[in-house]
């Protein structure tokens, strides 16, 4: 399948470059009213995310097009033809400044460094579901629903610039619902959990923090009239704090002036009461389903440190962006 698809796109002369993201995934899901699994499926995706690239050029300037398409398996190849030549047509109507793909690189293949990979998906379910209600309080109803993701994925990306490299990980996304009653009071909680790596202490402290959280609720009070309290930030909100930090730093921000963040600038002004911001970004943090070797163009990743001391030392995201900045692109 993959060599036709090549075949055809080499062949195609309305076409001046291409990119191929191929994804296979492996999935178990199981899903549980309170502690019994009420269905258990197991399912396999794959497909191929092509995008076409259309070069031109309007008063000695270089533009480039692309359109983006998903190609699957089951097509034959007149049908894959028709899909790939109507991606080529709106590519041709998209005016980009030019960019370059990336190039080949020495880098092949990567294996996941999950705990998952150690067997057999399906043979983790019962160790999942063990941990997953072993906080279960019954009397008080406890979880009521859950729903477990275990994902193999495997992809591999390829241009026509003779990149070639692959890689899998694996991630799970846990989604479960509280019930706790008190003196008539019912409160409902819900939680979703995203990981790499199977810690079975971790998953029944989250399960046990949420039920906790949906006893509290039950037998709080009203809250009275206060002037002055600290508000703690923990779990999710932290991660939306410093989004800005991220989004401000990103070179597509930086290019559409949409950010003001400047190089060696202090990004948390001049009177600064708390900490200092330091932010590292590291494709190989444990547990995390972001930790991946390439990103989705095939450049590959390294440990990058964009802000030290509350001072932007650095710029990041995609090669294209990087081009239009004529910065080393982080990917």
């Amino acid at each position: 399948m993959l060599e036709q698809l090549i075949d055809l796109l080499n062949n195609m002369k309305s076409v001046d470059a291409y990119h191929i993201l191929e994804k296979k995934t492996s999935s178990h899901e199981l899903f549980y009213i309170k502690e019994n699994i009420d269905m258990n499926r197991f399912k396999d995706v794959h497909f191929y995310n092509v995008t076409l690239y259309k070069d031109f050029e309007e008063d000695l300037k270089k533009f480039r097009g692309s359109s983006t398409t998903i190609i699957s398996p089951a097509m034959n190849k007149s049908e894959i033809a028709e899909v790939l030549e109507d991606a080529a047509l709106a590519a041709s109507f998209v005016k980009n400044p030019y960019y370059p793909i990336i190039k080949k690189t020495e880098n092949k293949a990567l294996s996941s460094t999950s705990n998952l990979k150690s067997r057999p998906l399906e043979t983790f379910i019962p160790e999942f579901t063990q941990a997953l209600f072993m906080g279960n309080d019954a009397k008080k109803l406890g979880l009521n629903s859950a729903e477990l993701f275990l994902n193999k994925n495997q992809v591999r990306i390829l241009n026509s610039q003779g990149l070639d490299v692959s890689y899998d990980y694996y991630d799970v996304n846990l989604e479960f619902i509280s019930n706790w009653t008190e003196k008539n009071e019912g409160v409902e909680s819900y939680s979703n959990l995203k990981f790499s790596n199977f810690e079975p202490k971790f998953i029944s402290q989250q399960v046990e923090n949420t039920i906790l959280y949906s006893k509290e609720k039950a037998i709080a009070r009203p809250t009275p009239s206060l002037e002055n309290f600290n508000v703690l930030l923990t779990g999710k909100p932290v991660i939306t704090f410093f989004d800005y930090y991220m989004f401000q730093s990103n070179s597509r921000s930086i290019y559409q002036e949409i950010s003001t963040f400047k190089l060696e600038d202090a990004i948390q002004g001049q009177s600064i009461k708390g900490d200092l911001v330091t932010i590292t970004l590291d494709p190989t943090l444990e547990g995390s389903t972001f930790s991946k070797p390439f990103d989705t163009d095939g450049l590959p990743l390294e440990k990058t440190r964009i802000i030290e001391n509350g001072i932007l030392k650095k710029y990041w995201g995609s090669s294209r962006f990087g081009h239009y900045l004529n910065i080393e692109p982080t990917g």
